[in-house]
């Protein structure tokens, strides 16, 4: 048996070609649209493949505005409180088409400006940006961080840098080169997803528009409770680093604004509904609320506040913060009737 081809001095010529053949694959791969009508088709709604459903959408849709592009953005809020069907079929003769473009990563600044060239660059019409106060303030999580993978922009680094100083930076160097690998790897990027996908292929599973699929959970306030005591130094310590990640967030925010604003793109705000027992716990919904407040006039955008919503019962809720079937009724409603105006009379200027 000739097992030269193993040989020290051949091992780097092997790998050479395994990357270029690995490289030529993804590049007919990630380059043919039905390659990722059928990713989408066969992905379930699962958190772990919210990033390769949203990839496959933007890949997938058309680059003109005819229909004129409507994306629904924000965390799950977004994803649990908003029926997109409900919206096509409604807008379906008016030439406009709503995509439901969520993410599992919290509604943070920080991640819409690293995802703002993505969206930009499928020209929308307008982007409709619901978003949790909470989040403004909040210490990302472990798998807030993971999620950076499916829209890191190194841009943010910066910023990072400077409102979170070199220290709190540096705890994200995995999710950064995890991130790095996965721009330059898009397959790797969806690593998690492929599994599932290609399994409900075999089986036949097709769950082809799964945009309003209820989750079970329970009506009960979870999860906001004080887990256990903390030192004051500790307290103070987060503390700190929340408000610094105010700071940076509106930062990112205006950024965000700025740019999707100055492509002509109409930006609605919208304030996700949460359970009137939680308003205490978000402790920067005030802060945020008064910002966008403050920024819509400066630059043109319309933020719509709790206030402005229509009210929300406890059975309006599946769970402490997310909707079921009939709060999203509701807000999807309010949306429409929001909408309404600016699409109809809008509409021979962007068709």
């Amino acid at each position: 048996m000739n097992l030269s081809i193993f040989s020290s001095k051949r091992i780097p010529y092997v790998f050479l070609c395994s990357v270029v053949l690995i490289f030529v694959i993804q590049s007919l791969l990630i380059n043919t649209p039905a390659f990722w009508k059928w990713a989408y088709t066969y992905s379930d709604n699962y958190d772990f493949n919210k990033g390769v459903i949203f990839e496959s959408q933007l890949r997938t849709m058309p680059i003109d505005n005819d229909p004129a592009k409507i994306f629904l953005i924000g965390p799950s809020l977004a994803d649990e409180g908003l029926n997109v069907n409900y919206l096509n079929d409604l807008y379906k003769d008016s030439g406009y088409r709503f995509y439901k473009l969520t993410f599992q990563n919290g509604s943070m600044p920080f991640s819409v400006f690293m995802m703002r060239d993505m969206l930009l660059k499928r020209k929308p019409y307008s982007i409709v940006y619901v978003y949790s106060a909470g989040d403004w303030s909040s210490l990302p999580s472990i798998y807030a961080r993971n999620q950076m993978k499916f829209y890191f922009n190194p841009a943010v680094i910066p910023y990072m840098v400077r409102y979170l100083g070199i220290s709190e930076t540096l705890t994200y160097a995995n999710s950064f080169i995890d991130s790095l690998l996965g721009r330059v790897f898009l397959l790797y990027r969806f690593r998690d997803s492929w599994i599932s996908i290609i399994s409900n292929w075999f089986e036949g599973k097709k769950v082809f528009i799964k945009q309003n699929v209820e989750r079970v959970g329970s009506s009960s306030i979870q999860g906001i409770e004080n887990t256990g005591p903390a030192t004051q130094k500790t307290c103070l310590r987060q503390q700190n680093l929340q408000e610094r990640y105010f700071k940076m967030n509106r930062d990112l925010f205006k950024c965000f604004v700025r740019d999707v604003t100055g492509k002509k793109v109409k930006l609605v705000i919208v304030e996700a509904p949460i359970r009137p027992e939680l308003d205490k716990v978000y402790s920067g919904a005030n802060a945020s609320g008064k910002y966008f407040e403050h920024l819509s006039g400066q630059l043109k955008f319309d933020y719509i506040s709790t206030d402005e919503l229509p009210q929300f019962s406890r059975d309006e809720f599946f769970d402490a913060i997310h909707l079921n079937s009939k709060g999203r009724s509701k807000l999807t409603s309010f949306i429409a009737d929001v909408l309404r105006p600016e699409l109809i009379e809008g509409k021979s200027d962007h068709l």
